[in-house]
This record gives C-alpha cells, sequence and structure tokens, in this order.
C-alpha cells in the first residue's frame, strides 16, 4: 500500500514538474490589419453580382437591382442622420424604407426569382441565439444523431 501511494505521489510532481516548463505550442498571431470597407455603391454592386449568379439575372436586371440598393443604403443614411440616437424612431422609418425596397424588388424580380430570393433570404435569416436558420437545422441534426448515439 505505502508503495502504490508513493509511486502516485510521485507520479503528481513529475506530472506537475513537465506542466510548469511546457512551452506554450501556439505563438501569438501578428495583429492582421483590416482591409478597408467597401463604399455603399460597391457592396451594392458586389451584392447585385452575387444576386444576378444565384437568381439568373438580366443585365437589365442587375442594373434595376443595384440601383434600388442605392436609394436604399441613402435613404438609410438619411434616416439615421434624422433620427440620431432614437433607436426606435430609426426602426420604424428603416422598416418603411425596407418595404419600400421589397415592393421594388418584386417589382424587378420573375416570380420563379423572387421566390427563389425568398428562400434564400430565408435560409440566412439569423435566430435571436445568433445562428442562421441553415446553421441551426445542421446543429439540430448534430444533437439528434448524438442522442441517437446515447440511447
Amino acid at each position: 500500500m505505502k508503495k502504490v501511494f508513493a509511486i502516485a505521489v510521485a507520479a503528481l510532481f513529475t506530472v506537475s514538474a513537465m506542466a510548469q516548463t511546457a512551452q506554450p505550442t501556439a505563438t501569438p498571431k501578428p495583429a492582421v490589419k483590416k482591409e478597408r470597407k467597401q463604399s455603399p455603391e460597391q457592396y451594392a454592386q458586389r451584392k447585385a453580382e452575387l444576386l444576378q449568379s444565384q437568381l439568373g439575372l438580366s443585365p437589365e436586371q442587375t442594373k434595376q437591382v443595384t440601383t434600388a440598393m442605392n436609394v436604399r443604403n441613402s435613404a438609410l443614411k438619411s434616416i439615421h442622420a434624422k433620427t440620431g440616437a432614437d433607436k426606435e424612431a430609426f426602426r420604424k422609418e428603416a422598416k418603411a424604407s425596407r418595404v419600400e425596397f421589397q415592393n421594388k424588388l418584386k417589382a424587378i424580380l420573375g416570380p420563379d426569382q423572387l421566390k427563389k430570393f425568398q428562400e434564400m433570404r430565408k435560409a440566412n435569416r439569423r435566430t435571436p441565439d445568433g445562428a442562421s436558420d441553415s446553421k441551426k437545422a445542421d446543429l439540430e441534426l448534430e444533437d439528434e444523431s448524438e442522442m441517437d448515439k446515447t440511447k
């Protein structure tokens, strides 16, 4: 019994001594300089090109979507300047701007394109816990498979 106790104490001291002398495995990475943000016009152009590839927009539709996005961005800027720190007033006016933008998109997109756009938005929508619906569905599937393993 004394030998087992002595071996356990020796192992404990050995492990603690090794832990104190161990070098950190991860070296700190140098700070990476963030890229400059895109202008609202560049963002609208990039988003319109993305929609063009995903929805099969014509060049005319792409141009109309870009214009609609630029109008919405400028409207949001003016709403923000007008409302200042009043978040509730900003939300009300921004919601009206969003509805107007969505109506413009409905007029620009065809029925199939609109349906696909709405499905894309639903898949990318954020939940209150911060995960997108598609990621949340993946997490739920993983949880279910883990529950099956424990049964």
